[in-house]
């Protein structure tokens, strides 16, 4: 059944993406798996995209928002994972798409793997998906590895951004790193220093 499927929890920041937002949410909304929390955090946004959120969340009650002034994106992330009630986080970007058996592929992992974070690749596009550029495979692996399998290249392994993996909230909260406070790249100190504390990370070839 599929509520006694763990729950994963998605964070989206969101700050006046109103051409994007409606795609975004939708392809996380149609997932094949379906116990999720979508927690959308408006950074303020001046046009429409806080009507979006409510229209869809009268819609479809996974969806939470919080409201917080202008603070950037990695404040906004932040305040999503204070209020997560998950077992798995993914952080998705209001410009994102995420391929539609993308979450059920990854717990699928995370749990036979036992994994603190499941890489996995993407595409990368600029107004339609026709046209996208392979991206994001650096590495992969048959095996689970630890970050003290990668002395030499930990960094290389895995990009500066949160987007691309599944993380295991109750490994995340251990560690107790937090996005940076910063207007840009508020992103890269976490993406690459929560590496450092992974046990168990799995490197999918597969691009969601």
């Amino acid at each position: 059944i599929q509520g006694l499927k763990p729950k994963v929890s998605i964070v989206m920041p969101v700050y006046n993406c109103e051409k994007y937002l409606h795609e975004a949410l939708g392809s996380v909304l149609r997932q094949t798996y379906k116990n999720i929390e979508v927690i959308c955090v408006d950074d303020g946004s001046t046009d429409d995209s806080l009507r979006i959120l409510e229209k869809n969340q009268k819609k479809d009650n996974r969806i939470k928002i919080i409201q917080q002034q202008n603070q950037f994106a990695g404040v906004a992330r932040n305040n999503g994972l204070k209020i997560v009630t998950g077992k798995y986080v993914m952080f998705l970007d209001s410009d994102d798409i995420f391929e539609k058996n993308m979450i059920s592929s990854l717990v699928r992992i995370a749990e036979n793997k036992k994994t603190d974070i499941v890489f996995f690749g993407f595409y990368h596009f600029k107004n339609d998906t026709k046209h996208r550029s392979l991206m994001g495979i650096p590495y992969t692996s048959s095996k689970v590895t630890s970050s003290k399998d990668h002395l030499r290249d930990l960094f290389q392994i895995g990009q500066g951004v949160p987007w691309n993996r599944l993380y295991n909230v109750e490994f995340i909260r251990k560690t107790g790193l937090q996005f940076q406070n910063l207007q840009s790249n508020n992103d890269v100190f976490f993406s690459k220093a929560i590496m450092l504390y992974a046990d168990r990370m799995y490197f999918s070839k597969k691009r969601y």
